[in-house]
C-alpha cells in the first residue's frame, strides 16, 4: 500500500470513529488475569475477546475495501500515467497528477506519521491478542489436566484424612482406658498414703516406748515389743539381740542379716518372714508361727522351738546345731544342707521335708514323724529315729553308722547305697523296705543280730 493509500485510510479512520481515543479503549479493555482454578470465568473471558478481535478484524477489513475501492474505481488513474513522485487527484471536476507535496496542508508529514503509527500499533495489538488467546487455550488444556489431577489429589487426601479419624479414634479409646488405670492408680495411691501413714503412727508410737528406732539396722537390743504390730516392715540387719518380741506380730517382716541372739519369740507369729543370713541363735520360738518363713543361712543353732509352725520354713544351709524342736511342724520344710547336729526333734513332724545332704548327726528324732520325707545323702551319723516314723522316706546315699532306728516304721523306706555300719534295725518294721546295694558290718538287724552282710534280701 503507497502513502497514498495509507493516509487515506487512515484518514477515512479517523471519521469512522475507528481511530482516536485508542489508548484509552485498549486499556478499558484490558484481560484481568484468570484465577487458576476458575474456568468457567476463564472460558468466557476468551470468548468476549475473541469476539472483539473479530469485531476489529471486520472494520478493518471494511477499510482496505474502501480505500480499495478508491485507488482502484476509475481506470481514468491508468490512463493520466502519474509519475512516482505524483498522485492523482480529482481536481475541479477532473482527475490530474499532482506532486505530493502540493496535495498535503502543512501538517502533512506528522499527521501521516502518527497515522502510520496507529495502522502498526494495531497490527501490534492484534498480533498480541492472537498470542494470547493461544496462551489462554494452552492454560486452559493443563488446567484441565491439573483438575484431573487434583481430583486424584483430593480422593487421596480423602483417605487420609480418614485414616487419620480412625487414628484419633483408637488414640481416644485409648486415652480413656489411660483416665482409667490412673484414676486406680491414684486411687491406690491414696491407699498406699494411708497406709504408710497409719505405719509412721505405728512406728511413732513404738518409737516413744523405747530408745530404739524402727529402720533397718536400728539399733534395738533389749528393747520390749511385746505382742506389737511389726508386720510387713523393712528391718533388715536390725539389732534385736535379748528383745521382747513375745507374740509380736511380724508377718512378713524383712528381718535378713537381723540379730535376733536370745530374742524372746515366744507365741510370735513370722508367717512368711524373712530370716535369711538372720542370727537367731538361742532365740525362743516355742510356739512360733514360722509357715513359709524364710530361714535360709540363718543361725538357729541352741533355738527353742517347741512347738513352732515351721511348715513350708526355707530353712537352707540353716545352722540347728543343738536346736530344740520338738513337737514341731517341718512338713515340707527345705532343710537341704541344713546342719542338724545334736538337734532334739523328738515327735516333730517332718511329713515331705527334703534333707539333702543335710547334716543330722546325733541328732535326736524319737517318734519323729519323716514320712514322704527326702533325706538322701544326709548324713545320719549316730542318729537317733527311736520309734521314728520314715515310711516312704527316701533314705539313699546316706550315712547311717552307728544310727539308731530301733522301733522305727521303715515301711516302703528306701535305703539304697547307704553306708549301714553298725546301725541298728531291731525291733524295726521294714515291710517292702529297700535295701539294695547297703553296706553291712555288724549291723544289728530286725532279729536283734549283728551282720556283714545284707539280711533284708
Amino acid at each position: 500500500m503507497n502513502k497514498y493509500a495509507s493516509f487515506a485510510l487512515a484518514f477515512l479512520l479517523v471519521f469512522s470513529g475507528c481511530l482516536g481515543g485508542t489508548d484509552d479503549n485498549l486499556e478499558e479493555e484490558t484481560v484481568e488475569p484468570v484465577g487458576e482454578t476458575d474456568l468457567e470465568s476463564l472460558e468466557n473471558d476468551v470468548n468476549l475477546l475473541t469476539e472483539r478481535i473479530n469485531a476489529e478484524e471486520a472494520k478493518l477489513a471494511l477499510l482496505e475495501s474502501r480505500v480499495n475501492g478508491i485507488t482502484d474505481s476509475p481506470d481514468v488513474l491508468e490512463e493520466l500515467g502519474c509519475r512516482d513522485y505524483e498522485v492523482a487527484m480529482y481536481y475541479d471536476g477532473d482527475w490530474v497528477c499532482m506532486l505530493v507535496e502540493d496535495t498535503l496542508p502543512p501538517l502533512d508529514g506528522a499527521i501521516f506519521g502518527v497515522l502510520d503509527d496507529d495502522f502498526e500499533y494495531i497490527y501490534f495489538e492484534l498480533n498480541f491478542s492472537r498470542n494470547s488467546i493461544n496462551e489462554i487455550n494452552l492454560d486452559l488444556e493443563y488446567l484441565k489436566d491439573s483438575k484431573d489431577g487434583m481430583q486424584y489429589d483430593i480422593n487421596d487426601l480423602e483417605n487420609e484424612i480418614s485414616y487419620v479419624n480412625n487414628s484419633l479414634n483408637v488414640i481416644y479409646w485409648v486415652l480413656e482406658d489411660l483416665e482409667s488405670d490412673i484414676d486406680t492408680m491414684w486411687s491406690t495411691m491414696n491407699n498406699m498414703n494411708d497406709e504408710i501413714n497409719e505405719m509412721q503412727e505405728r512406728i511413732d508410737e513404738l518409737e516413744n516406748l523405747t530408745s530404739c528406732r524402727l529402720v533397718p539396722y536400728s539399733n534395738c537390743a533389749g528393747a520390749s515389743f511385746e505382742y506389737a504390730d511389726l508386720s510387713g516392715m523393712e528391718l533388715t540387719g536390725i539389732n534385736f539381740q535379748g528383745a521382747d518380741l513375745r507374740g509380736a506380730n511380724l508377718r512378713f517382716t524383712d528381718l535378713r542379716y537381723a540379730n535376733l541372739a536370745h530374742a524372746d519369740l515366744y507365741d510370735a507369729d513370722l508367717t512368711g518372714a524373712m530370716l535369711n543370713f538372720t542370727t537367731l541363735k538361742n532365740a525362743d520360738l516355742s510356739n512360733a508361727d514360722l509357715y513359709d518363713a524364710y530361714l535360709n543361712n540363718a543361725d538357729l543353732r541352741h533355738i527353742h522351738a517347741y512347738q513352732a509352725d515351721l511348715r513350708y520354713a526355707d530353712l537352707y544351709e540353716a545352722d540347728l546345731t543343738d536346736a530344740y524342736l520338738s513337737r514341731a511342724n517341718l512338713t515340707s520344710a527345705y532343710l537341704a544342707y541344713a546342719v542338724l547336729i545334736d538337734v532334739d526333734m523328738q515327735y516333730a513332724d517332718l511329713s515331705s521335708v527334703s534333707l539333702y545332704r543335710a547334716d543330722l548327726t546325733d541328732g535326736y528324732f524319737y517318734d519323729a514323724y519323716f514320712t514322704n520325707a527326702g533325706l538322701y545323702y544326709a548324713d545320719l551319723r549316730n542318729a537317733y529315729f527311736y520309734h521314728a516314723h520314715l515310711t516312704d522316706a527316701n533314705l539313699n546315699e546316706c550315712d547311717m553308722t552307728d544310727a539308731n532306728f530301733q522301733n522305727a516304721d521303715l515301711t516302703e523306706a528306701s535305703l539304697g547305697g547307704s553306708d549301714l555300719k553298725f546301725a541298728t534295725f531291731n525291733g524295726a518294721t521294714v515291710t517292702d523296705a529297700y535295701f539294695d546295694s547297703t553296706y553291712w558290718h555288724e549291723t544289728v538287724w530286725t532279729d536283734g543280730e549283728r551282720y556283714d552282710t545284707n539280711q533284708a534280701d
